[in-house]
């Protein structure tokens, strides 16, 4: 991994930028990390003009998926998560790991508000969206089951994307999303796994 974002963190590591949702100017406002054991973490940068400063929780395949398409508020994945990272960087860097008991709760985004996507974030989606796949068949393997995941969301794409993953020599992935009106996308992934 490179782009090291954040560095040694206490009980995480480093953090490597993995996407960038969302930014203001030059600075990301809205982003994933990654950590060295493959972990992801939800960040999100609340002062950057005389000081910078985020607040950074681990956020499972399942939430990330579930904000990506807005089916989530970010709001919620800091009040669902049993720590929450502050990192404070002025002339050093100080971190203070917290709780959402424990934080302000103006640091946190508006309860209720989602992620504003673009086009771009369909990428992400279906990167994370196969992720959670493998993730799904490791745990699961039958010697012939047909597996679907269906989501809701929106986008602008005018499109039809199609992906096929040989993910293992005994699995196939196939992603389709499949416009149904002007902005909304019914995704379904389904996986074949033969024996």
């Amino acid at each position: 991994m490179t782009n090291i974002y954040f560095e040694d963190i206490t009980g995480i590591g480093n953090l490597y930028l993995d996407k960038v949702l969302n930014k203001f100017e030059d600075e990301n406002i809205i982003f994933i990390c990654k950590n060295d054991s493959g972990k992801y973490y939800f960040c999100i940068c609340y002062e950057f003009r005389y000081e910078l400063s985020w607040i950074i929780t681990e956020i499972k395949l399942d939430d990330l998926l579930k904000v990506l398409i807005r089916n989530v508020d970010m709001y919620s994945i800091y009040k669902n998560s049993s720590s929450i990272i502050q990192v404070i960087y002025n002339d050093n860097m100080k971190i203070i790991t917290t709780n959402y008991e424990n934080i302000e709760k103006n640091l946190l985004p508006t309860e209720g508000v989602v992620l504003n996507a673009d086009e771009d974030t369909l990428n992400y989606i279906i990167k994370i969206g196969q992720l959670k796949m493998k993730e799904n068949i490791s745990v699961y393997k039958p010697s012939s089951h047909t597996l679907t995941w269906k989501e809701n969301y929106s986008f602008t794409n005018q499109e039809t994307d199609v992906l096929q993953i040989d993910a293992q020599s005994t699995s196939i992935f196939k992603f389709n999303c499949r416009k149904t009106n002007s902005i909304e996308y019914k995704t379904h992934i389904n996986i074949n796994y033969a024996a």
